[in-house]
């Protein structure tokens, strides 16, 4: 399963475009990524 298809799985009652699953997925990994930071800096 691809990156796209999990995000677009979240939201199976609305009609997502590739261009806006990646834009979440993007999102989501640079909040981990910031999650990730701030564990290490504790």
């Amino acid at each position: 399963m691809s990156k796209i298809e999990i995000i677009k799985s979240w939201y199976p009652d609305e009609i997502i475009s590739d261009e806006e699953a990646l834009e979440i997925y993007d999102r989501l990994l640079q909040f981990f990524f910031v999650l990730y930071q701030e564990d290490k800096a504790i």
